[in-house]
């Protein structure tokens, strides 16, 4: 699973576009989902805080590099409940 998102540098305001591949979980048909890199996005650094839904870990704060002043800034990602 792939979740994507954008976020505003707190020490140069620029503002960038950031991912993060959640690890799958082993299924008993041993297939996995593919998914690729996205180009010109930041990957999540380090993840702070978690949450466990549905079997999977899902960020709920993370640090992250900016690409322009490479900095470590913290965001925090939220999720809509649908």
């Amino acid at each position: 699973m792939l979740i994507e998102g954008k976020h505003i540098c707190r020490y140069c305001n620029e503002a960038f576009e950031w991912f993060y591949l959640v690890p799958q979980k082993y299924n008993s048909s041993r297939l996995m989902d593919v998914e690729t890199i996205p180009n010109n996005k930041v990957g999540i650094y380090y993840v702070i805080k978690s949450v466990e839904k549905d079997g999977y870990i899902l960020p709920l704060k993370a640090t992250i590099y900016c690409p322009k002043c490479g900095k470590l800034d913290e965001l925090e990602i939220k999720y809509d409940d649908k």
